[in-house]
């Protein structure tokens, strides 16, 4: 495993296992328009009756984001070209805890930001 996915992954290890989680609530469908990177979907204690559950996160960086990454409970859902993500997961009932990260042209980590939720 190449040093920056090593970087990349154990940062989204320690982010979803809470150490240092930020959470950033969303008005609407929009993300609020600050810098760094936003999670408006799911928001913090959220609760899905279904199993599919909606991902929507943005990034406003000063330097170029070359891809968003999505992971659920340490698991890598997928990565997305630019600073957006708009997806949907078919998940497993139980608590999640939902961990978005943005990198750099050098697969560099940002950002990233983690939302604890569940799934019925």
């Amino acid at each position: 495993m190449a040093p920056k996915t090593f970087f990349a992954l154990v940062s989204c290890l320690l982010f979803t296992a809470g150490m240092g989680a930020q959470n950033v609530p969303r008005s609407s469908y929009g993300v609020k328009a600050l810098s760094g990177l936003q999670v408006a979907s799911p928001v913090s204690n959220e609760t899905f009756d279904s199993t599919t559950v909606h991902v929507f996160a943005e990034a406003k960086e000063s330097v170029p984001v070359s891809q968003m990454q999505v992971w659920d409970n340490g698991v890598k859902l997928g990565r997305y070209i630019g600073s957006s993500v708009n997806a949907y997961f078919n998940l497993a009932p139980g608590s999640h805890t939902i961990t978005v990260t943005d990198l750099g042209d050098q697969w560099n980590v940002i950002h990233w930001t983690s939302v604890g939720y569940s799934v019925k």
